[in-house]
């Protein structure tokens, strides 16, 4: 199952959720099936992150991304295929190890510039390559 999220105000998301509730149960597939009602969709503007715009699963797309660094030395997750840079990055067990090593350097946890910003972190630098 893919993850998904449903965002935007109160009112459109009360709307989808009561269109939707009488066919819920453990699953998303009703909220799916709102994916193919061109009709709905235009009428509550429902759009799709399809260029991952906003939200990037590292489950499956783990090749899509790389880490970028920013001219101040912080780091940002890219997307090569979509050229974007998501703001929300998750994952499930399959991402974990991905999500681990994102975390490493993403939210100014690492510096290009100045090397690791969390406290009580150090580093041997003759370990690392250069």
């Amino acid at each position: 199952m893919h993850a998904a999220v449903i965002m935007g105000h109160a009112s459109t998301v009360a709307e989808i959720v009561s269109h939707f509730a009488s066919q819920v149960d453990e699953n998303a597939a009703p909220y799916s099936r709102l994916y193919f009602d061109d009709k709905l969709k235009s009428s509550l503007g429902v759009v799709y992150d399809t260029k991952r715009a906003l939200f990037q699963n590292v489950d499956a797309s783990a090749r899509e991304i790389m880490l970028s660094f920013q001219d101040n030395g912080d780091a940002k997750v890219f997307n090569i295929m979509h050229n974007s840079y998501p703001s929300i990055i998750y994952g499930s067990d399959e991402g974990r190890l991905m999500l681990n090593y994102l975390g490493n350097y993403i939210g100014k946890a690492w510096s290009a510039e100045s090397g690791c910003q969390r406290s009580g972190c150090t580093i041997d630098s003759s370990l690392l390559v250069s």
